[in-house]
């Protein structure tokens, strides 16, 4: 029998404990797909690749953002995305700023029912340059990513309405209550 406060059992319990902790919270920790990882992959703005192209032309990028429109030609897939920064995970953030517009050309056919705008999606790819074009009558100069990977997030669920705990309910009515339309008492006092 072993009572030993400061003893060898109770620091191994110790370190069984701490050590799954952190394998707990490594495990909460947001991870790219397996897609987005390019070590060589730098994320960078779209108004810093407009100011100066030539300093990222031919440098592997990941950005992200919201699809704007989709554009198939015989060869390639031409997504216009509103750009957005990226969480840790890779996808992009919830935010109403953006720091431009890019295009990110693909090889081959995405189907545009799917890749539907306002859909979230990042792209990891190289810059190939410049392109202009037109957003509305605005002239605008796009930066050209050539897409190596990309991933196409899946929409995020509703934000649930009556949060819990639950303390408002809509459909409860106090049948009492006289200002209730359908309410007993026809007349109130």
């Amino acid at each position: 029998m072993r009572v030993s406060i400061g003893g060898v059992a109770c620091r191994r319990k110790l370190q069984l404990l701490v050590a799954t902790v952190v394998v707990m919270a490594a495990g909460c920790a947001a991870q790219l797909p397996d897609s987005l990882r390019d070590s060589a992959a730098q994320e960078v703005d779209v108004s810093t690749l407009q100011r100066d192209p030539d300093e990222h032309a031919g440098r592997s990028l990941r950005l992200g953002g919201v699809i704007d429109s989709v554009r198939n030609e015989a060869q390639h897939t031409w997504v216009e995305i509103v750009a957005r920064p990226l969480s840790g995970g890779g996808r992009p953030k919830l935010s109403e700023n953006s720091s431009g517009r890019f295009l990110a050309r693909f090889d081959g056919f995405l189907d545009p029912a799917v890749y539907e705008p306002g859909r979230e999606i990042t792209v990891v790819g190289t810059l190939d340059g410049p392109q202009s074009g037109r957003i509305g009558d605005y002239e605008y100069v796009y930066p050209v990513v050539s897409a190596s990977a990309h991933v196409l997030w899946r929409p995020l669920p509703p934000p649930d309405p009556y949060p819990w705990p639950h303390f408002y309910d809509p459909h409860f009515h106090d049948p009492w209550d006289c200002h209730f339309p359908h309410s007993r008492w026809r007349h109130c006092f």
